[in-house]
């Protein structure tokens, strides 16, 4: 595969060609119904998947650009060409009658972007008029330079179906691959009959796609309340106390984004419950790797190790980078990175290119390269199978971190009541991670997949999708009135939440209490300053809640609002704390944070969110 020449792109066939010339260059299928007989099982299982998409997204078909929807088809592709992570090792794309939106839409996934790709899916709207010839040859072209090395991006093989406006069905129609390719060979195997062209390799030297990687075998079980009830069960037997919503946003925070920060009081379980839900998802004890951070980490150096100064040959691996190493190699498997008191040191000084390449997906530079030093390649995409767990402990030896940390995070807060105290004292066992090691591994191997895949609103229910869609926006409104705004990524991510958080409580879902946990979350832990900067978006927030219930098809108007924000902000602080009080039934995490930030804002002058 590794060839620097100058070959002119070369066409040959596979079975049979199957395709009509015409004066105006390539020509659509014709008569193909030996190629199709034998390619039945596979075309069939084809179809029905894109039958599925074509009814998922009836109003525009190919035209819409959501990555998300193709990928019941990546899954199954991937495993019929033996790719060990269809997240990272195929793509698809779709166009309707213009195919000149390939050469954007091949870079659009960040997990593929820059890299080297083993397979690619392009699937094209082609309607029978004489424009179809010139339509076909503008994608074989805009592909081509995806295969050829001519773009940051490449793919091994690209193979293009085509679709007739208004069909649920494609037909195969082109293999474009670099010469030797084992994947080529197998799209023939599948499709057999489907002409094959050898593209020319432009590009300095075929770096490698990674399509042979070695695994670990896991069967993976679907993310569902069978997991909830499995994981209840593992707390009692690790003896870890915990309420019983506390695991649904564990697992359905790290589905929605691999980066979770557990906060609050020293000794109150946060390591513990990383430990417990780390060790129950692995498979293996080298997938769950703990770090203390130092109070002297002051660069990367600290937690991905670095090249040595004074060996060429040598590199200062650390912990953190062996992890990523393993979690790159191993891509079905669920890695579980815990940093211990992330605080201690100043964040950003340490974990900036860590978080960088995790929010971006672009590779991470571990060192000058372009070899690999002392098996540690020059740069290495951040693996999606990655969880970073962090500690958080706020008191005087710490350091708060910046909101733009904090905004890229779900925060769960660690509080102790009467009642959990009551119970911890009754219990005479010690927590015991090595009882429920490698119990939910099947469920970490779904949940390693649904961190590198897509969910979006379509993925709901259309009725609750509706509500949320028209909450998300009204909230936003009532938010940017008071001053505090929230971003694409967070509502994202908040999506991405939502449908986890529905699909492993299924029938027993609460849509209240998927939007509560966002609220507290991803929103309420940005918020820091006094009374002047945060009372009106306090109240507004409080106003908000107070109007709508989450999931509710009656969302109020922006005026309805802002009538009731300029009640509650003629009101004294204990009636605020009320008010407060009484939305805790509808919005206990909420409505508990609300009224010990209101209160705090109006004994001290000031409040934060993340608090001791």
């Amino acid at each position: 595969m590794n060839s620097d020449s100058e070959a002119p792109t070369q066409e040959i066939s596979g079975a049979a060609q199957g395709i009509e010339k015409t004066d105006s260059g390539e020509g659509p299928p014709g008569d193909k119904s030996a190629e199709l007989s034998a390619q039945a099982p596979a075309l069939e299982r084809l179809n029905s998947l894109f039958a599925d998409l074509m009814d998922r997204f009836s109003k525009k078909g190919l035209g819409t650009s959501s990555m998300g929807k193709f990928d019941p088809i990546r899954k199954w592709l991937a495993e019929e060409l033996g790719l060990s992570d269809w997240t990272r090792q195929t793509y698809a794309v779709g166009s309707s009658t213009a195919a000149h939106n390939f050469n954007s839409r091949w870079v659009q996934n960040n997990l593929i972007s820059g890299n080297r790709v083993p397979f690619g899916a392009a699937f094209l709207t082609v309607p029978a008029d004489p424009n179809e010839a010139k339509l076909l040859a503008s994608a074989l072209n805009a592909n081509e330079h995806f295969v050829d090395g001519s773009r940051a991006t490449s793919f091994e093989a690209v193979m293009t179906f085509i679709q007739r406006p208004g069909e649920k069905s494609v037909s195969p129609y082109r293999i474009q691959t670099v010469a030797g390719s084992e994947i080529s060979e197998r799209l023939l195997k599948l499709f057999p009959g489907t002409p094959v062209v050898n593209v020319a390799w432009k590009g300095n030297s075929i770096p490698t796609s990674g399509a042979s990687t070695p695994k670990v075998k896991v069967e993976a079980a679907p993310l569902s309340p069978g997991m909830l009830t499995e994981l209840h069960k593992a707390f009692e037997e690790a003896n870890y106390q915990a309420s019983d919503d506390l695991a649904a946003r564990v697992i359905s925070s790290l589905a929605a984004k691999p980066f979770l920060l557990l906060a609050g009081l020293s000794g109150t379980g946060k390591t513990l419950l990383a430990l417990a839900v780390s060790h129950w998802l692995a498979a293996g004890t080298d997938q769950v790797q703990i770090v203390a951070v130092g109070a002297d980490w002051t660069s990367t150096h600290h937690l991905i190790g670095y090249p040595d100064a004074l060996d060429p040959n040598r590199y200062v691996r650390t912990a953190g980078l062996e992890l990523l190493l393993a979690s790159a190699g191993n891509p079905d498997l669920p890695y579980f990175l815990i940093l211990d008191e992330m605080n201690l040191s100043h964040v950003e000084r340490y974990f900036s290119d860590f978080l960088s390449s995790m929010e971006s997906r672009q590779a991470l530079i571990l060192h000058g390269g372009p070899n690999d030093r002392d098996g540690v390649p020059h740069r290495l995409a951040f693996p999606p199978n990655l969880f970073v767990l962090g500690t958080i402990n706020v008191d005087e030896t710490t350091y708060m971190f910046s909101p733009k940390v904090i905004d890229r995070a779900n925060v769960i807060e660690f509080t102790v009541s009467s009642a959990a105290m009551e119970a911890y004292l009754a219990g005479e066992a010690d927590f015991s991670p090595a009882a429920i090691r490698g119990l939910g591994a099947s469920f970490g191997a779904a949940l390693a997949s649904a961190a590198g895949g897509s969910a979006g609103f379509e993925d709901l229910e259309d009725t609750i999708a509706k509500s949320f869609r028209e909450g998300l926006l009204r909230l936003f409104e009532v938010l940017d009135r008071a001053g505090l705004q929230f971003g694409f990524r967070t509502v994202r991510e908040m999506v991405r939440f939502f449908v986890v958080h529905s699909q492993i409580h299924g029938q027993t879902w609460s849509p209240v209490a998927a939007f509560d946990a966002q609220l507290a979350q991803r929103l309420l832990p940005r918020l820091s300053g006094d009374a002047v900067k945060l009372r009106r978006p306090l109240i507004a927030l409080l106003a908000f809640c107070s109007s709508w219930r989450a999931g509710s098809s009656v969302v109020p108007s922006l005026a309805q609002i802002e009538e009731l924000i300029s009640k509650l902000t003629a009101l004294e602080a204990e009636a605020l704390r009320k008010e407060c009080i009484e939305l805790q039934s509808a919005y206990p995490l909420t409505g508990d944070k609300l009224a010990r930030m209101l209160r705090r804002l109006a004994e001290q002058g000031f409040t934060t969110a993340i608090e001791a």
